[in-house]
C-alpha cells in the first residue's frame, strides 16, 4: 500500500475514533470523509449540520476553529505525535450554512522534536469559496505524560499499513 494511501486510512480511523471520545473531540468530526491524502497535507469533506451552526445557520467561528485544531493535530496524530496547542489565529471570511458541504485542507509545515507547524482552511465544495483559514502552532507533548488509554489509542492509529 502507498504511504498516501497509509495516510488516508490513519486519518479516517482517526476521525472515526474521535467519534467515540468526549463531545468536544466529537463535534464536528462526525461524517468525516477523508478524500485525499498525501506526505504532507490532506482534504477532507463535511456537512455542516445543526450542532455546527448559530441562530442564523451559519457555521459558528468557534466550530471552525474546533475543526481545524482537530484537524491539524491530525497531521502529528498519525505519525504517533501527540501534540498540544500552543497557538492558534483563524480568519472567517465567508459563511458556511447547514447543509452545506465543507472541504478542509491541512497541511503539515513542519514536524519537530519540540513543535509542531501547520496550516488550514475550510472552503464549500460547490464554489470553492473560502470560508475560514488559519494556522496552529504546537507543542510536541512527551509520551511520558500520555494517559495510557491515549497512548494505546495512538500506538493503534500508527500500527495501520
Amino acid at each position: 500500500m502507498s504511504t498516501n494511501a497509509i495516510f488516508a486510512k490513519r486519518l479516517q480511523f482517526l476521525f472515526n475514533g474521535f467519534q467515540k471520545m468526549n463531545s468536544f473531540m466529537r463535534g464536528g468530526t462526525e461524517g468525516m470523509r477523508i478524500v485525499h491524502a498525501d506526505e504532507s497535507k490532506y482534504r477532507a469533506e463535511f456537512e455542516v449540520n445543526k450542532e455546527m451552526v448559530n441562530p442564523l445557520d451559519v457555521m459558528h467561528g468557534g466550530c471552525s476553529a474546533t475543526l481545524l485544531d482537530v484537524g491539524c493535530v491530525a497531521t502529528a496524530f498519525i505519525r504517533g505525535q501527540a501534540v498540544l496547542s500552543v497557538n492558534q489565529e483563524l480568519t472567517c471570511v465567508g459563511p458556511g450554512r447547514l447543509g452545506e458541504t465543507l472541504v478542509m485542507e491541512v497541511e503539515l509545515l513542519r514536524l519537530g522534536k519540540t513543535q509542531c507547524y501547520t496550516r488550514g482552511e475550510l472552503r464549500k465544495k460547490v464554489d470553492d469559496s473560502l470560508v475560514a483559514f488559519g494556522t496552529c502552532t504546537y507543542v510536541v507533548s512527551p509520551s511520558k505524560y500520555h494517559p495510557e488509554k491515549f497512548a494505546q489509542f495512538l500506538a493503534s492509529v500508527v500500527a495501520i499499513k
